[in-house]
């Protein structure tokens, strides 16, 4: 899919199909303009800006601290052990409705657990730690901001994002007229109902959205 740039006029969304040739291919022709493109929804982390960065930031953080309390840990959990701790219990996290910070928590008392004794306290200030250094120095790629703005032209904007809300860290939460996250809406990316509720917010047709 083609947005902007066929004769069928700024933002309206069209495709090719091939012509002749049967199956196998053929010549590829302009076929009939679609609804025209209204809004643009973007997903926030590794998109608007460096997240793989400042998580591996944020990840260093919390193993001092946790090497320093926990010295058994040491050996045991590296970058890649709580990150894959996170990801084992984030289906249950879903299940069970918890926010984003419930479940990092949740993620750290199970790294802990399995090589030294979980801490409670001790997940509660790591999840501090983590989330305090993911939004320190962070800031858009080079080119969101000069991206936004041309598109903001002739599109409305909107943010659908699995994570926190950090386009106002970002300086760029007023280039975007809609901003729906997991924490807010109960719903996440890739649920079907997240991405209707997103349509119900701008009151846009399916087919209006990309």
């Amino acid at each position: 899919v083609h947005v902007g740039a066929a004769s069928g006029g700024r933002g309206a969304a069209r495709h090719t199909m091939p012509v002749g040739g049967g199956s196998g291919g053929g010549e590829m022709v302009p076929a009939a303009p679609t609804a025209r493109v209204r809004f643009i929804w973007f997903d926030q982390d590794d998109t608007l800006y460096d997240y793989s960065r400042a998580m591996a930031r944020a990840i260093a953080a919390v193993l001092r601290i946790l090497h320093e309390r926990l010295p058994e840990t040491r050996d045991a959990l590296d970058a890649e052990a709580l990150i894959q701790a996170r990801r084992d219990v984030s289906e249950r996290c879903a299940r069970a409705g918890m926010d984003l910070f419930a479940a990092r928590r949740e993620g750290f008392l199970e790294a802990m657990a399995r090589c030294a004794r979980p801490d409670g306290a001790l997940a509660d200030e790591l999840t501090a730690v983590y989330y305090d250094t993911l939004r320190t120095d962070i800031r858009p790629f080079e080119d969101t901001v000069a991206c936004l703005h041309a598109l903001r032209r002739e599109h409305v904007l909107g943010v659908l994002s699995n994570g926190m809300d950090l386009t106002g860290t970002l300086g760029i939460s007023d280039l975007f007229e809609h901003r729906l996250h997991t924490a807010d809406a109960g719903l996440a990316k890739p649920a079907v109902e997240f991405f209707r509720l997103a349509e119900q917010v701008a009151g846009a047709a399916p087919e209006e959205c990309l």
